[in-house]
């Protein structure tokens, strides 16, 4: 399953990509951020972090660690990424970039990627492409004005690899100055391979299973300026 399989969402800007696992984070601002969530679902408790800077011109860093947890069969995951992020207009900024997503474990996995996006009015569009692969992303924040009343936030997500697709709503509210929480509702269909080999000098074949899984997951953020 690729990185950003599932989706942690913190709140929606207008201006930076903050290319993690939580994919729908969008930070805003020329300064240093740095900020975390709490994980609850239905395959645990876990905990991952960023944190990134900007400058007025629009360059970027950024880093991210997921699957931060105490079991022992979790690797720990991570993203690393350097871009441009660009206005055009009042409505519309481009975002453009490298990235680097490394997988610890006992054999050390990395793959790298460049990716474009484009925001423009609550819809953001990405396209990442790896050493093997392109992937899409897209978030669309609607105005709901009864959400807004409400001090809801809602924002959908949804992407598509090449073995599978992802779609997700995430519904967050703050609860004070820089925490916020709130709850992930989502539907993944992928396809997964897996090589067997009957006897040693035998010739190895593949099998494909396909799955789709619906999952909720709560979660609990916080972010410093």
């Amino acid at each position: 399953m690729k990185i950003r399989v599932y989706i942690t969402g913190f709140f929606y800007l207008v201006t930076l990509n903050a290319q993690s696992n939580m994919d729908n984070i969008i930070i805003e601002g020329e300064k240093y951020n740095l900020g975390g969530f709490f994980n609850i679902a239905d395959d645990g408790i876990d905990m991952e972090v960023f944190t990134n800077i900007q400058n007025k011109n629009g360059l970027y860093g950024s880093m991210w660690l997921g699957q931060i947890d105490y079991y022992s069969n979790t690797n720990l995951i991570s993203n690393f990424s350097l871009g441009l992020n660009k206005s055009i207009s009042n409505d519309l900024s481009i975002d453009v970039g490298l990235g680097s997503n490394i997988t610890l474990s006992n054999q050390l996995k990395q793959s790298n990627e460049v990716y474009l996006g484009i925001d423009m009015q609550g819809l953001s569009i990405y396209s990442y492409y790896s050493d093997s692969s392109i992937m899409y992303e897209s978030w669309y924040k609607p105005k709901i004005d009864s959400f807004y009343e409400a001090d809801l936030d809602i924002l959908f997500y949804g992407s598509i690899q090449d073995d599978g697709y992802e779609f997700s709503c995430n519904i967050s509210s703050p609860l004070s100055n820089g925490i916020i929480s709130g709850i992930i509702i989502g539907y993944e269909s992928f396809q997964e391979e897996t090589e067997y080999q009957k006897q040693n000098n035998s010739k190895p074949f593949k099998v494909s299973n396909n799955y789709n899984r619906i999952s909720v997951m709560a979660y609990l953020g916080f972010l410093f300026n």
